[in-house]
This record gives structure tokens, sequence and C-alpha cells, in this order.
């Protein structure tokens, strides 16, 4: 699917993501020809629907439980702090900069702490 792509592209390294793509749709494409082959020989075997959609549901809850002990979260990135208060400008309309109403605030609180 597009998320499970996205997932990849966003956990992988640039030099091994054309790999890991190849690798994610050998798996798709293996399960394409393994599931309807399993599928039927439990038929052939058991000749009782019933049991197919338990092994499907119970490779399902497998493969659930699978992914929730691989997957991981994304690599810790470094967060940029906020600028400070009195960098933030704001363009007027006639296209000069100023400083912002909380940014004038912000500088005037940090004035009036220093002279205590």
């Amino acid at each position: 699917s597009t998320v499970v792509k996205a997932y990849i592209a966003d956990m992988s390294d640039r030099d091994r993501l054309p790999q890991v793509m190849a690798y994610r749709e050998a798996a798709g494409t293996l399960a394409f020809i393994v599931g309807p082959t399993v599928g039927s020989f439990l038929f052939v075997l058991t000749e009782r629907l019933e049991y197919i959609i338990c092994a499907s549901g119970l490779m399902s809850l497998v493969s659930a439980l699978l992914v929730s002990l691989r997957l991981r979260g994304p690599p810790a990135t470094s967060q940029r702090a906020d600028p400070a208060p009195s960098a933030r400008r704001t363009n007027t309309k006639d296209g000069s900069s100023e400083a912002s109403a909380d940014a004038a605030a912000a500088a005037a609180g940090a004035e009036g702490s220093q002279q205590h």
C-alpha cells in the first residue's frame, strides 16, 4: 500500500532504498503466489471453508504480531528552536518590515525583568 511505501521511504537509508523497495515488492509477489496455493491445499485436505477462513485469520494475527514487534519509530531528528521573539518580523502593506507586537511585548518584558 502507499502507507507502507511511505513508511519504508522514511525509515530507509537513501542508498538502500531501492533494495528495500525491491524486497517489499518481492514479498508481496510471494504472498500472492503462496497464499492461494496454501488455501487450495487446505481446501483439498479439509473440504471445509471454515478452516480456510480460520487459517487466514490466524495468519493475519501472526502477521500483525510480527509487524508490531518489528516496527520502529522514525529516527531522532534535531529540532530547531523557535527564533527569539525579537527576531520575528512581519511585513507591512508598504513592504517594510517591522517587529511584531508579540516581539515588542517580549522585549519590553525582558527589559523590565533586567531592571529589577
